[in-house]
C-alpha cells in the first residue's frame, strides 16, 4: 500500500474517554425509566402496556 499520509493512530486515552462517555450516558439514559418503574405499583406495571 502507498503511504497517504493519514494518521490512524488512535490513543488509548482516546478509547477510555470514549468508553466513559458511552457507560456515563447509558446510565443517565437508563436512570428516568427506572425511577418511573420503581415508583409505579406492581399490579399497574403489569397492567399497563
Amino acid at each position: 500500500m502507498s503511504d497517504l499520509g493519514i494518521n490512524l493512530s488512535i490513543s488509548v486515552e482516546r478509547v477510555a474517554m470514549a468508553m466513559t462517555i458511552a457507560i456515563v450516558s447509558g446510565l443517565l439514559a437508563g436512570i428516568a425509566p427506572a425511577l418511573s418503574a420503581a415508583r409505579m405499583p406492581p399490579v399497574e406495571a403489569m397492567r399497563s402496556n
